[in-house]
């Protein structure tokens, strides 16, 4: 008999489904299906880039002290506050590792961001879903949902992916009945294009387990560095070390997002893209027939009344990408579509027009 790999690995990852990348994507490509920032970096995080790189040969950083520091200044905390990470699912994926063993459970909110899940199922941990009315979180339900296992709760505000918005004070109010032996995660990735965004900088006074996630993915348009941070208490912050590979951020990214955080024009720019873009979005796939619903993100949901798979896959051909969610455990007719350019808009709405009319 061949000798089977798998048979050493751990049971529960051997029943996990080996993740399988995606084709590669032709060029050029209208590219609305990852929630990225198509207005690109800032011009100083670039040069910043282009100029780290000439250091390629040189171990990073380790600790990143510049990056926190000027994360810290501008949130009024202290470094010892910040944790860095490859990007905010790198540190959903440690904070899980730090603190969710089999027999554990993880609560968050369905749909929600996957990672959420995956991250528990490889550690061996219970993954509770808590389904709201299918865009908003339900606080009261994932509230009810935490038990004695309970070790980690994660909400995630603007949500991944219906970008709906948690109404002002929501989270600070069932923060205050969560029972604090629970670590609760508030997955802030979005936060830079909601206009009315909560201070939850100042709940890291409080004396409990609370960790903020961030990251320069999305406004900051660095996605493909694979950089974020955490904001936590000190005590909980130095947590993420013990799981931390020693260069797990790389110099030209630390350097890219240090120019970044520095450059509050573009930051102003990509806000007033987004939201002409996303106003454009609703507009005209509201004039096709496709119901869309509000977000304070750089994407819109969309609801194609029937099943989208087929559409999705047709505008593909056409080298228009947009994503299907039934991946995220969402009702076929659903799919997410980015915000892109004013040209990529109009060969988005081509596409579509000419998928539709054909289906029809």
């Amino acid at each position: 008999m061949a000798f089977d790999p798998l048979a050493l690995v751990r049971p529960h990852l051997a029943a996990l489904a080996p993740g399988e990348p995606p084709p590669p994507i032709e060029e050029p490509a209208v590219r609305l299906d990852a929630n990225e920032n198509a207005l690109g970096p800032s011009p100083r995080a670039l040069a910043a880039l282009v100029d780290a790189a000439q250091s390629a040969h040189r171990y990073p950083d380790s600790g990143g002290l510049r990056l926190r520091e000027r994360i810290a200044g501008l949130a009024g905390i202290t470094p010892a506050h910040v944790a860095l990470g490859p990007g905010s699912d790198g540190l959903i994926a440690k904070l899980v590792h730090l603190l969710v063993g089999p027999g554990d459970e993880v609560v968050a909110a369905h749909p929600s961001f996957v990672t959420y899940a995956h991250a528990t199922r490889m550690h061996g941990g219970t993954f509770v879903p808590v389904t709201g009315n299918g865009i908003d979180h339900d606080l009261d339900a994932m509230q009810a949902a935490v038990t004695a296992r309970t070790k980690l709760l994660f909400v995630c505000d603007p949500n991944n992916p219906t970008g709906a918005h948690l109404d002002p004070g929501a989270f600070e109010r069932f923060l205050a009945r969560v029972p604090e032996r629970v670590v609760v995660a508030f997955d802030e990735a979005y936060r830079e294009y909601v206009d009315d965004a909560p201070d939850t900088r100042a709940l890291l006074a409080l004396e409990r387990p609370l960790v903020l996630l961030r990251t320069f993915s999305k406004i900051h348009a660095l996605a493909g560095l694979r950089i974020g941070y955490a904001l936590a208490r000190p005590e909980t912050a130095t947590l993420f070390r013990r799981v931390g590979l020693t260069f797990e951020v790389n110099g030209p990214a630390q350097a890219a997002a240090l120019a970044a955080l520095d450059d509050a024009g573009h930051v102003a720019a990509v806000r007033k893209f987004t939201r002409e873009g996303r106003d454009a979005l609703h507009r005209d796939l509201g004039a096709l027939g496709i119901r869309t619903f509000p977000s304070s993100t750089n994407f819109v949901l969309a609801d194609f009344g029937r099943d989208c798979r087929p559409v999705v896959l047709a505008l593909r051909e056409r080298g228009v990408l947009v994503r299907a969610l039934a991946a995220f455990g969402m009702a076929p007719n659903f799919a997410r579509v980015g915000v892109g350019t004013p040209g990529e808009h109009a060969q988005l709405v081509g596409a579509l027009t000419d998928v539709l009319r054909g289906a029809a």
